[in-house]
């Protein structure tokens, strides 16, 4: 009869390897599902920026104000000129929402402390974007560009480019 003296080191090697290739699988699932939430935020708030741009140029006009809840998320809301909302997302409250400004040097995170709220509008002619407004330490400051917004979470990073001239939403 043969003694068995526990495992050789070619199945301990099976075994170990099997198990790396298990975790690295897991390792990529769980950053595909990361990265598709973040692509997912920013196509939805195009979505929306391009519905409130459509409505904006019919006799209505509307805007975008993007703020954060009591809960730490970020809210978009497509409102009429008459604030009544027919669009709303709500982000996910891992995910950073960043404006793209004209007359600043960075992008300024959306965050309920630094920039209470966002509102982005377009011209009721054209389509075109107009002055945006924002809401930082809560004063109101007018007069700059919002040049697009930027998603992030880890190390994933999705941009909304605008074009000022013709109000067209990009993502990059």
């Amino acid at each position: 009869m043969k003694k068995n003296n526990g495992f050789s080191l070619v199945e301990l090697l099976v075994v170990i390897t099997i198990m790396a290739l298990l975790v690295g699988m897991l390792g990529v699932g769980i950053s595909v599902v990361i990265n598709k939430r973040v692509s997912t935020a920013a196509s939805n708030t195009k979505d929306i920026l391009q519905a409130a741009q459509q409505v904006a140029m019919s006799k209505n006009g509307s805007y975008v104000e993007i703020s954060v809840n009591s809960e730490g998320k970020t809210i978009v809301k497509a409102k009429t000129d008459t604030s009544t909302v027919f669009e709303s997302l709500e982000i996910d409250d891992s995910i950073q929402v960043y404006a793209i400004v004209s007359n600043a040097t960075n992008p300024i995170l959306i965050d309920g402390d630094n920039a209470d709220k966002l509102q982005i509008t377009w011209k009721r002619e054209s389509g075109a974007f107009s002055e945006s407004t924002i809401l930082l330490n809560s004063v109101e400051t007018t007069g700059f560009f919002c040049d697009g917004l930027k998603f992030v979470k880890g190390n994933k990073t999705v941009t909304l480019d605008f074009a000022r001239q013709t109000g067209r939403v990009k993502v990059k």
